[in-house]
């Protein structure tokens, strides 16, 4: 969900700095790095529940309507690993 991923599209990599800065405004406990450790609504849920003594049900609560407002599936789509060009042309390995 937050956490960075090689080769990832320029606007991919926007889109979770500011859902990072958006959680850290709801949840101020939250560290930059504990959000870039978070990869997905369980996840946020689980660290939420941790650092602030909530119970599971209360996390869980408190994140799901968190990602409804930010219009946030329930499973945030991993970046697809865009393969090296002489795959795409079906040669063989550059020498």
């Amino acid at each position: 969900m937050f956490t960075y991923q090689a080769g990832e599209p320029l606007g991919v990599s926007m889109r979770k700095t500011a859902l990072r800065s958006a959680a850290r405004e709801e949840w101020s406990f939250l560290t930059p790095f504990d959000l870039t450790m978070i990869d997905s609504e369980a996840g946020l849920a689980s660290m939420v529940m941790q650092r602030s003594g909530r119970t599971k049900l209360d996390a869980d609560i408190e994140v799901g309507n968190w990602m409804e407002r930010q219009k946030l599936p329930k499973e945030y789509p991993a970046a697809a690993t865009p393969q090296p060009s002489w795959e795409n042309e079906g040669g063989s390995l550059p020498a």
